[in-house]
């Protein structure tokens, strides 16, 4: 691939990556030598680190993966099958990159002293995060990176199609609940509501991919 071709197709995430290293170099004589890069239920900083570490990490950590989202198509043993829904995981690219492009901007936001509700901002990231990413879950095709990626998911191709339809729906709808509900909700009750949520939306298409895939297999 040419270098004009690439930049072309990766102008997006290449963009975010660059302005992430502006602002965190904005804002480095700013922050402290010591800065948050934890947050308890309560939104309270409660571990810390050196600037160096609490600026540079984040954006770190989105090039390795922005790289590693970029090879999984070459790496993946169902490689081929990147192509069937190469448009969805062009999406999802997108997503991802925007999430942690705005983890990043929090956390050097605070982490320069600007003072901030981590707790409702992350949850309220989270949520939307999921809500956009279960728009686009039932149109990903069978591979081994992204996905709904159990036992009974990766074994059968049916169970694999049936269980991205249903968990597509299911984040969606669950996500917008918990959107209602922690807007009214008392602020101390938010980590403990999101603990249910991430187990909820985590558990319940194992256990839906299982059911799915006993039954398909009883009626064989």
């Amino acid at each position: 691939m040419k270098i004009k071709e690439f930049i072309s197709n990766e102008w997006f995430h290449l963009l975010l990556l660059l302005i992430q290293i502006i602002v965190v170099a904005s804002f480095w004589n700013n922050a402290p030598d010591t800065v948050p890069i934890h947050w308890n239920l309560n939104g309270e900083a409660d571990s810390f680190a050196s600037k160096e570490f609490g600026l540079l990490f984040g954006p770190m950590m989105n090039l390795i993966v922005y790289i590693v989202l970029l090879l999984l198509p070459k790496i993946d043993p169902s490689g081929k099958n990147f192509e069937k829904f190469g448009k969805t995981y062009k999406i999802i690219r997108y997503i991802l990159s925007g999430f942690f492009f705005l983890i990043v901007l929090l956390i050097t936001a605070v982490s320069s002293g600007i003072e901030l509700d981590m707790t409702l901002f992350m949850t309220y990231l989270i949520l939307i995060f999921f809500t956009i990413f279960g728009n686009f879950l039932g149109n990903i095709k069978h591979n081994y990176f992204v996905g709904i990626r159990t036992p009974w998911t990766l074994a059968n191709l049916e169970v694999w199609r049936l269980t991205h339809r249903f968990s597509s729906k299911f984040w969606v709808f669950v996500s917008l609940i918990y959107l209602i509900i922690v807007t009214f909700i008392e602020k101390g009750y938010i980590g403990y509501v999101m603990i249910s949520y991430l187990v909820l939306i985590s558990l319940v298409p194992v256990i839906y991919s299982f059911i799915v895939f006993k039954k398909l297999k009883n009626n064989n």
